[in-house]
């Protein structure tokens, strides 16, 4: 069933989320403004359930799950933490006005984590501005104030660890980081959900993918990495584009074993979790996104596996910005979400679902 857009009505007062640097307002104010839109959405979906729905829903715990992204922390410093990328924290700049509305959006979904019953949180990417070691760490604590679990996803500004004028690494190293830093938190989060299935590193000359799946509920969560890993022809760093990885143990064939298999087939929803969404604001070859033989390709073959309205959407980030609209041209029911940068807005996206087939999304 196509979701509510009841969003929509909240994108003017989204404003709330950002703040100036010079009066940034009380963590306290952030927190109640979100609880109190949060209850008025939340009664507005409940009502709206047709006689079907709330029979099947009566079995349902009700629950929510949030998304924040784009921290890219260390933004703003030629080089964070100690001397070079391949480094060590000395400390979170906390009068930094990009760290304050990480730390708001953060706050926010604390806020939520009760009234909108948030079981976990997913985080879409460039957790790092330049995949620094001590990006990553810093990017972790901060992380780590969440109330709830959160499951951490590869940008492209992860990928190619480098300092301005000061060294890039020979390769696509921050897998490595993104693995010391996460890695054993992450191998930890089927205890809390046994419904998370990690794959074993898969490797190719193009080097590893952090792809995994998780069910809860009967809801289907797929975490794809679609980052490039060759070096970017505007400056240090990875390629902002997406690419499939079709090849063997790339991403594209991951996922076209997975619903070969029939991972989905008991599922009542999914939703697609990854850092590029598939429509680009701009020229793909600008904004850094799927090309358009690439995003054609997906868009068939995601629509012939999995089909509408058994997949729910395709939440993501990257683009830094507010974005609520088809995924793809010539499938107008697939809605891509898109949530801003909290670095730049403390955006919070909360997906709430209150069957097995109805849900609904707020910006907070």
């Amino acid at each position: 069933m196509k979701p509510m857009r009841w969003a929509l009505l909240l994108l003017a007062a989204a404003s709330t989320a950002a703040y100036a640097a010079d009066a940034p307002p009380a963590f306290e104010d952030i927190r109640a403004t979100a609880l109190q839109r949060f209850r008025g959405d939340f009664q507005k979906l409940k009502g709206s359930l047709n006689d079907a729905e709330r029979r099947s829903a009566g079995k349902f715990e009700a629950f929510s799950f949030a998304v924040i992204t784009d921290f890219q922390t260390g933004q703003g410093v030629n080089d964070f933490g100690t001397a070079g990328y391949d480094d060590s924290l000395d400390g979170i700049p906390e009068d930094d006005e990009g760290i304050r509305k990480i730390r708001a959006a953060i706050e926010k979904v604390n806020a939520l984590a009760g009234t909108a019953n948030i079981k976990f949180v997913f985080v879409a990417g460039d957790l790092t501005n330049s995949a620094e070691r001590s990006e990553y760490q810093a990017a972790k604590l901060l992380l780590d104030d969440l109330r709830v679990p959160y499951f951490p996803i590869i940008g492209n500004h992860d990928m190619w660890p480098y300092v301005w004028k000061g060294g890039e690494a020979p390769g696509p190293l921050g897998k490595s980081y993104f693995d010391e830093t996460f890695g054993d938190y992450v191998r930890d989060l089927p205890k809390v959900f046994p419904g998370t299935i990690r794959p074993a590193p898969e490797k190719n000359s193009s080097g590893d993918y952090i792809n995994y799946t998780f069910t809860y509920q009967g809801i289907g969560f797929i975490a794809a990495d679609w980052n490039s890993r060759i070096p970017s022809r505007f400056g240090p760093g990875a390629s902002p584009g997406a690419m499939l990885h079709d090849a063997d143990g790339g991403t594209f064939r991951w996922l076209d074993g997975l619903l070969k298999g029939g991972w989905h087939e008991d599922k009542s929803r999914v939703f697609l979790l990854q850092h590029h969404p598939f429509r680009a604001k701009m020229p793909r070859e600008i904004a850094g996104c799927f090309s358009r033989a690439d995003s054609r390709r997906m868009r068939d073959f995601l629509k012939e596996r999995l089909g509408s309205p058994k997949l729910g959407a395709v939440l993501a980030g990257h683009q830094h910005r507010t974005y609520d609209g088809p995924a793809f041209d010539g499938w107008p029911e697939l809605l891509q979400i898109e949530t801003d940068s909290a670095r730049e807005s403390s955006n919070v996206t909360v997906v709430t679902v209150v069957s097995p087939t109805r849900w609904s999304f707020g910006r907070y």
